[in-house]
């Protein structure tokens, strides 16, 4: 009874296991940083740079588990006892945390496509653990996991919208910013469709670096002007 109740893990092996889980993740944030910046713009490095974004994710729910596990193995009892009152008490995020887990696995709300959900139609700007952020005309919405997946939705990638447009930028006139930076905030805007690059030629004009960015639409391509304004960049 009392080894049944001391359990077979020790402390010093859960905070062992715990510092080991953080390096990992640190280390393929790290790895993910050196190959989005390192300017290689290879097909094999941006299949790298999408895999090490992701890897993050897959990874998480499985070290939570594993850290649930063996601290349970430390005090049984105890520990099955405190663990089933975080479960109780964080029953709606614990269920939008696993909810949203299984959404990403299954791609089920990709980055930028159009979601129509309840009244409203917008666009899935950010993933966070235990909801989406959508972009509507009225401000930014945030939307449970199991919410949404109760209330059901309906979503059309941006696959089947848009083409690319052009526009142009006063090579001398952006600052300190590379041009890698601009692309990284058009990327980072409302507007452009992340499925498609961002095409950069600099011999159209002695002076001016022309963009091709793939919208969803026309009309944002004055939205994408005015955002890279107010972030410092003058469109020609």
């Amino acid at each position: 009874m009392e080894g049944i109740i001391e359990g077979s893990g020790n402390w010093f092996q859960f905070g062992l296991i715990i510092a080991l889980s953080v390096g990992l993740i640190l280390g393929i944030k790290v790895l993910h940083f050196i190959f989005d910046n390192s300017g290689i713009n290879t097909g094999l490095a941006r299949r790298s740079v999408k895999f090490l974004r992701r890897l993050p994710d897959y990874l998480e729910p499985v070290i939570v588990l594993m850290i649930a596990t063996y601290f349970l193995s430390i005090n049984p009892i105890m520990h099955l006892l405190i663990l089933a009152v975080v479960f109780l008490f964080g029953y709606g995020q614990i269920k939008d945390y696993f909810t949203g887990k299984s959404m990403l696995y299954s791609n089920e709300l990709p980055l930028r496509s159009r979601i129509e959900y309840g009244d409203k139609i917008g666009l899935i700007m950010d993933r966070s653990r235990f909801g989406i952020h959508i972009q509507t005309k009225d401000g930014v919405d945030f939307l449970r996991y199991s919410k949404l997946y109760q209330d059901g939705f309906k979503l059309n990638t941006l696959d089947t919208y848009g083409g690319y447009f052009e526009f142009q930028v006063d090579a001398n006139n952006f600052g300190d910013m590379s041009i890698h930076d601009i692309k990284e905030m058009i990327l980072q805007s409302p507007y452009s469709n992340i499925l498609y690059d961002t095409q950069v030629n600099s011999s159209v004009s002695p002076g001016q670096i022309q963009f091709n960015v793939h919208l969803r639409d026309e009309s944002h391509l004055d939205d994408l002007k005015l955002f890279l304004k107010s972030n410092g960049v003058d469109t020609l």
